[in-house]
This record gives C-alpha cells, structure tokens and sequence, in this order.
C-alpha cells in the first residue's frame, strides 16, 4: 500500500436496487423512483441516489484499498453531475497520504459514468490499524 496506489470497481444500479434501497431507507422520492417524474424535473430518468454511488466508495474501501479491517472515519462527496439507473458507473479510490504513526489513510474517490462524465469527487480518511490482506 502506497501513495498513488488507486483500484477501480464498476456496476450498474437497477431499478430494483433502488426500490430495494428506498424500502430499507423510507426514501420514496420520486426522482430515484420514477421515470415520468425524473423527466418532468429535466432529467433524462432515474437518477441513482448518492448514498448508492458512495456504496461503491464503500465496497473499494473495505475490500481492496486499504482493504480488509478498513475503519471509515470521515468522508466528502460532491455531486457533480446526475448518474441515472442503468448507468456503468465506475468508482476509483486513491491513496493520497499515508500516516503510519496514526493508522491513517487519506483517499480521493471519484465516480464517472460510461461516457466518461464525473459524477461524484470526494475524499476519505480511514483507519487501518490491524488491516488483513484481501
């Protein structure tokens, strides 16, 4: 593990996993669940919910990069452009600085769509004492 080290994981979140999503939260916006009222508020359908998109983040953190034993401490998104049901979004996480005295490492997360829009930028700070191999 070093600075600059970066890993890359892509998916598509349905439909369904958004119904599943809103049924797990009780948020039954409109906007990530129907198609008519995405279009009637200028967007193209669906829009995925952040929270999704930051499971991507999630799933990197936790399982490649630190990996295993990862402790979330802190985290930033931005929502820089919609991402819609059905997109390939790819997330990419980058270790940006490493303090061994601490446990602690800093990341920069991104989120692109297919055809190549930016749809998220954050950064991470997680714990890694006792971090096991993936």
């Amino acid at each position: 593990m070093g600075v600059g080290e970066t890993v890359k994981i892509s998916r598509k979140f349905s439909e369904k996993d958004v119904e599943k999503r809103s049924n797990l939260t009780g948020d039954a916006n409109p906007i990530f669940l129907s198609r008519e009222f995405a279009r009637e508020v200028g967007f193209d359908r669906q829009l995925i919910p952040g929270d999704l998109l930051g499971t991507i983040i999630s799933n990197i953190l936790g399982t490649k990069l630190p990996g295993l034993g990862t402790n979330w401490l802190k985290q930033e998104f931005r929502f820089l452009n919609p991402a819609y049901v059905g997109d390939e979004i790819t997330g990419k996480v980058e270790i940006t600085r490493i303090r061994p005295e601490k446990d602690l490492v800093d990341l920069k997360n991104t989120c692109i769509r297919s055809d190549g829009t930016t749809v998220l930028q954050g950064k991470s700070l997680v714990l890694v004492k006792d971090l096991q191999q993936s």
